[in-house]
């Protein structure tokens, strides 16, 4: 047996380091990822509810703004008054448009309680109304005809158009 039979190929050790290097950043944006979707307020929404336009489908193309309907909303804001919604995520990609609406840090402790609460029992002595309301989604780019995704949801819930 000689020398060169034990000894790694040539560029083997630096493919390995490389290949466990990924795997550890890999691991660690996941767990990123999954720590922020269970640490934020994230606020669910649809396309279609109560007193609204709804998604007009036949714009899916050209669209660049979504009409969203969150059905719950804090008593103490009007329907049209969504300042307490952070600016909305948008992720593109090839074949979907995720959408991720969060509550702002001026809504307080509602923030931390968003998704528990229920009218009338509160920490914070607030309501939620269960009639909602509409909030225009800005998008940078054309909708072109993609999927829609809630990414307040984990996993994110396709939110279809007919």
């Amino acid at each position: 047996m000689s020398a060169s039979d034990s000894a790694p190929a040539p560029g083997a050790r630096p493919r390995r380091l490389l290949s466990v290097g990924l795997i550890v950043v890999g691991v660690a944006l996941l767990v990123s990822a999954v720590a922020r979707m269970l640490l934020s307020s994230g606020i669910e929404w649809q396309l279609h509810g109560y007193g609204g336009p709804g998604f007009d489908a036949t714009k899916a193309q050209s669209t660049t703004v979504v009409p969203i309907y969150v059905a719950s909303w804090p008593e103490r804001y009007a329907a049209d008054d969504a300042s307490w919604l952070a600016t909305p995520s948008v992720t593109y990609t090839p074949w979907a448009v995720i959408i991720t609406l969060r509550t702002s840090g001026s809504l307080g402790c509602l923030a931390q309680t968003a998704r528990t609460l229920t009218p009338g029992v509160s920490s914070c002595d607030t309501a939620w109304f269960d009639t909602g309301g509409w909030v225009p989604v800005h998008l940078s780019e054309p909708l072109r005809g993609r999927a829609l995704f809630d990414g307040a949801a984990f996993p994110p819930a396709a939110r279809p158009y007919p």
